[in-house]
């Protein structure tokens, strides 16, 4: 089994195995971060890094860009929505995991509870403000899922892997 990476330890208050289970991973990355537009660019390197060399380690190298797209509109969507561009700066705390066949990230926030079934998908004939991260979400990823709990909104995102660098043998 692979290595659990982590910048730093999370706080019990907002522990994601409490709210949203770990996956069976091989691998995994954690960020715990204040929820900025600084983060959102340290968010993705430091994803990039991980992923890079976990999806090219299995042969899934070939889903990084579309990871990283989700990746970067639902941790900008916190920063912007969640958090409302600056007041009440919250945390948002990333979860990223790889393992046989499966590609998972979780994201986690304190910000106003929100349902995005209510967001219609965008109408490209006619331009508005909005909605397009979340469209990019779903068009990127094999299942974007959201819910409250916990008085935390939880995002999974999981991107269905194929190209295993072995079988797993027999």
């Amino acid at each position: 089994m692979g290595s659990v990476r982590s910048t730093r330890e999370l706080p019990a208050p907002f522990d994601l195995d409490v709210v949203e289970p770990s996956v069976q991973a091989a691998s995994r990355m954690e960020l715990a971060l204040p929820a900025t537009r600084e983060t959102v660019t340290r968010i993705q390197e430091t994803a990039e890094r991980f992923l890079a060399g976990e999806l090219g380690r299995i042969g899934s190298i070939d889903v990084l860009a579309d990871a990283l797209i989700a990746l970067q509109e639902a941790t900008s969507n916190v920063v912007r929505h969640a958090y409302r561009n600056g007041a009440n700066r919250g945390t948002i705390l990333v979860r990223a995991e790889v393992t046989t066949g499966l590609l998972r990230f979780t994201i986690l926030d304190e910000g106003p509870a929100y349902d995005p079934e209510g967001i219609p998908p965008p109408d490209f004939d006619h331009p508005r403000d909005g909605g397009y991260g979340l469209h990019l979400m779903r068009m990127t990823m094999s299942k974007v899922a959201c819910s409250r709990r916990s008085g935390r909104n939880v995002l999974v995102m999981e991107k269905a892997l194929s190209g295993e660098a072995s079988d797993g043998g027999a």
